[in-house]
């Protein structure tokens, strides 16, 4: 009986928009902020998140960031997609070991790989040129 009187005193307060509600835990009746709506919470955070990473300077990370995310998703879409040894379906998986060398050379030298097969590793070629050319 008790109890139900306290809640039904906490909700008339709530109600009247005291902002005041009872803490029976430590015996005192104190003061607590009033709750915010969600949009008002959503802009807060949102202007938060802009003040700390919506700065110039801070764009260079979000490329680098971007570019790193987009070679690794690369890399797993064509490991899932091609590669002969990732086995999805469950008859493949059965098979075990395969002997697919064929497959397993194809996968390795891909069209970048022969692309670039021929070509110097180099990263500046004109840059090495002009300092190791004899005078």
């Amino acid at each position: 009986m008790r109890r139900l009187a306290a809640f039904r005193e906490r909700e008339a307060h709530k109600r009247e928009g005291s902002g005041r509600s009872w803490d029976f835990f430590a015996g005192e009746r104190r003061r607590r902020p009033t709750t915010k709506s969600f949009s008002q919470l959503l802009t807060m955070a949102q202007a938060a998140w802009n003040k700390r990473w919506i700065k110039p300077e801070i764009f260079p990370l979000f490329a680098a960031m971007g570019a790193a995310l987009g070679i690794c998703g690369f890399a797993i879409a064509r490991n899932i997609a091609i590669n002969p040894d990732v086995r999805i379906s469950k008859e493949d998986r059965a098979a075990g070991i395969l002997e697919n060398y064929n497959e397993g050379k194809s996968y390795k030298d891909h069209s970048l790989r022969e692309y670039v097969k021929d070509c110097k590793p180099e990263i500046m070629p004109g840059l090495n040129r002009f300092f190791s050319a004899s005078k």
